[in-house]
């Protein structure tokens, strides 16, 4: 919300003061959410370096404990800032060729590919 009003630097100290309660109070949990938001919120200010550096302490947090929903989501954040920070191949690891008789826009091997392709 800081963020939207042009509140950048209370955007910030918000994140980064929740984020320290909750490790205080030893919440993993909320830690990597606020640690989430922040990474957003640095992304969304040009500062893709230092959202990349906190969304991979929430994706190391979200894959340890095997929470497999908010590691999609900061997988996808990480991806963001990877992307905005014009590191394309690590933002895109696991991509790879299609497989032999698969063309883009199919959906099955054995689907016939339709006539505007």
């Amino acid at each position: 919300m800081q963020l939207d009003l042009g509140r950048s630097n209370r955007a910030e100290a918000a994140c980064r003061d929740t984020a320290g309660l909750r490790r205080a109070a030893g919440d993993g949990p909320g830690e990597s959410a606020a640690l989430t938001d922040l990474g957003v919120k640095l992304r969304a200010l040009g500062r893709a370096e230092e959202a990349i550096e906190t969304q991979h302490l929430v994706v190391a947090h979200f894959r340890k404990v095997g929470d497999e929903h908010f590691l999609a989501i900061g997988t996808s954040n990480l991806g963001s800032a990877l992307v905005a920070a014009r590191c394309f191949a690590e933002a895109a690891p696991g991509r790879h060729p299609l497989p032999p008789g698969l063309r883009p826009g199919m959906k099955q091997r054995d689907e016939a590919p339709s006539e505007d392709s």
